[in-house]
Formats: structure tokens, C-alpha cells, sequence
């Protein structure tokens, strides 16, 4: 059988509660219940003879209808189920079922790593210090993540289920919601999420509409947004030799720095070719004066070969590719973006 997904809020008994949960125990209410004969009715499979004993032990059929289906749910939670616990102050936890219920009279206190609230058992019932505790039952569980900020890790889905005031709930339908959060290691990056979702299609886009001339130009644009002064040398420039070759020069007067960038409008990979052009062009133009040069080279490829960030590396080369010049494209914001092609 698949694992299931519930919600289940511990509100009631706080203290304890929250104790029994971090001794590795869910616990719900129901105290009453556990001492009526509807546990060994659920365990023999019985739900009419379950709910007649839970509406014995609280003599109100009608209010039993909405409450003894809060246990019903929980007792039937079973071992690899997956269990969201919203917390207090905006967190929530998420918790493995690993083993059946049991009364809460069954509870072996021994074992507890902590028993901060003189938690004892008499006549079954379970005491803090000397006032009762209305906690019928426990599961098992193991910790899976804990006190998770649900601004910064729930998503949409998750958020507005965390919203349900009642004590448990099934939630399979936002399993993957679930999923994500038991998969992350680091808070939900709004942003990357937004950037990772646009940056194929805008790649693709062009892809689609540019040709090698113009993907220079938005190079062009790009560096300008950047507050650079840039230049194209023609391809026929002077003094060029043994195929040094640079698409556009970047500089900026204030920072006292030149970027030589080799621009590839390519799919695929590009290869080692363009490192040798830019380190060419680079070595025939430096000049021994108080400006610091950089290497780059931009391409609308996946990425590089092997052989050509090996070069890169060796030869100080920046290496852009396709999906990292998108990036950088919309950091600069697109807004305006028709102009590097007017």
C-alpha cells in the first residue's frame, strides 16, 4: 500500500504534547475514548462498535460524529505514512508514522529522552505533576524535518492547507508539495524558482529569432546596461594576426579595466577554439599601462568542452555560457531590451 499524507495539529495539551513530540510521540486527545473500548474495537476492524464506544465515553452522538472521525483518522495513520505538523510562530514539522498507535497507557515513560513535565500513568491516565492530561493516544514517529519557517520552505499549496484549524486531515492531493520540502536542503528560492522556470524558453527564444551578428549586439547592450563604454572592431581590424579575435570591447574609465569578450552563437557545446582567439587577441592588444584586462567568452551554448574550460583555466578565460548570459540578462532587467537591436 502507497504511503498516505495527513495534517495533524497538536494544539491540544500543548505542553505535553510538545513534549511527546520531541520524545518521538503524535499524540491527539480522546482520553475518555482510550479507557471505552474503542481502541479494541479499531483494532479488530470494528468502526460501528468503535463508534459506539467513543460516543459511550462522551455521551453526545451527535458531537462524536465530527470528533470520533479526528480519531478514527489518526488511529489508521500507519507505519511510512507522512504526517505535517503546522507549529506555532509560522514553523512546521514533518514526521514519519513508524509504528501502529497505541493507548497512551501502553506509554513505557522509561524511555522518554525527556519527562521535563513529571509525566507519570495512573489508573492508565496520563498525569503532569498532579493534573490530568487529556491525551488518549500516541504514534510512533520519526522526525523527518522540524520547525520549518513555512514562509521559506511551504509553497503556495501547503501554505493554505497549513490554514486548517481541525485536529487532522488527509492531504494526498498535495503530496508533491510535501515531497519538495522533505527533498530541500535549503529554504525556497522565489527568485531562482522564477529564473529557473524562464530561462529555457527565453534561451530558446533566441535561439529561434537571433542570428550570430545580433546575439553580439545584445552582448553589446548588455555590458552598456552595465554602465560600460563598448566598442565592436570590425572584423577586418588592423594588426590582428594568427586569428585573434575579440567581438566587444568593454571598458570603463572610472574603474580602469578592459574586457575582451569573444562572443559564439552556438548550440550544443563550443569548443576550445574561441579560448584561443580571445587569448590571441588579448596578447596582441595589452598594453603595459595602469588598466587591468580581462578574458571572456560568451556563448548562447549549453556549455563548453572539456578541452576548452581546461584552456580557460589556464589562460585566466571567463567562460560564459548560454544559460549564465540569460542570468545576466534578466539581473540587468529586459525592459528596454528592443534597443540593442535598433
Amino acid at each position: 500500500m502507497s504511503k498516505k499524507y495527513f495534517l495533524h495539529r497538536i494544539s491540544h495539551e500543548w505542553n505535553v504534547a510538545q513534549e511527546l513530540l520531541e520524545n518521538d510521540y503524535l499524540s491527539i486527545g480522546f482520553c475518555r475514548a482510550s479507557r471505552s473500548g474503542a481502541f479494541e474495537a479499531f483494532a479488530d476492524g470494528d468502526e460501528e462498535k468503535f463508534n459506539s464506544a467513543f460516543d459511550y465515553a462522551y455521551h453526545d452522538r451527535e458531537w462524536g460524529a465530527y470528533k470520533r472521525n479526528q480519531l478514527w483518522r489518526f488511529l489508521n495513520m500507519s507505519v511510512g505514512d507522512i504526517v505535517v505538523i503546522p507549529l506555532p510562530h509560522g514553523e512546521f514539522s514533518i514526521c514519519e508514522v513508524i509504528g501502529a498507535a497505541i493507548k497512551v497507557s501502553d506509554l513505557d515513560l522509561s524511555t522518554l529522552k525527556s519527562n521535563r513535565n513529571q509525566l507519570s500513568l495512573k489508573d492508565s491516565i496520563l498525569f503532569s505533576g498532579e493534573e490530568l492530561v487529556d491525551l488518549g493516544f500516541l504514534l510512533p514517529i520519526k522526525t523527518l524535518k522540524e520547525h520549518l519557517s513555512r514562509d521559506e520552505y511551504a509553497d503556495a499549496k501547503l501554505t493554505s492547507r497549513m490554514k486548517y484549524q481541525g485536529t487532522n486531515i488527509r492531504i494526498d492531493d498535495i503530496a508533491e508539495s510535501i515531497e519538495l520540502v522533505l527533498k530541500a536542503e535549503t529554504p525556497i528560492n522565489f527568485y531562482e524558482t522564477v529564473i529557473e522556470n524562464t530561462v529555457e524558453q527565453f534561451l530558446k527564444t533566441i535561439h529561434d529569432n537571433l542570428i550570430p551578428k545580433k546575439f553580439e549586439t545584445l552582448v553589446k547592450w548588455l555590458m552598456e546596461k552595465q554602465g560600460f563604454y563598448v566598442e565592436m572592431p570590425a572584423k577586418n581590424e588592423s594588426g590582428k594576426t594568427d586569428y585573434a579575435d575579440a567581438d566587444v570591447i568593454a571598458s570603463s574609465e572610472l574603474l580602469k579595466l578592459v574586457i575582451y569578450i569573444q562572443v559564439k552563437f552556438h548550440r550544443g557545446t563550443t569548443s576550445d577554439w574561441a579560448i584561443e582567439q580571445i587569448t590571441r587577441y588579448a596578447e596582441q592588444k595589452d598594453s603595459a599601462d595602469d588598466y587591468t584586462y580581462f578574458r571572456w567568452v560568451i556563448t548562447s551554448a549549453d556549455g563548453f568542452t572539456e578541452d576548452a574550460r581546461s584552456k580557460a583555466m589556464g589562460r585566466g578565460v571567463r567562460l560564459i555560457n548560454g544559460h549564465d548570459f540569460v542570468h545576466m540578462i534578466i539581473d540587468a532587467g529586459i525592459y528596454n531590451i528592443n534597443e540593442a537591436f535598433e
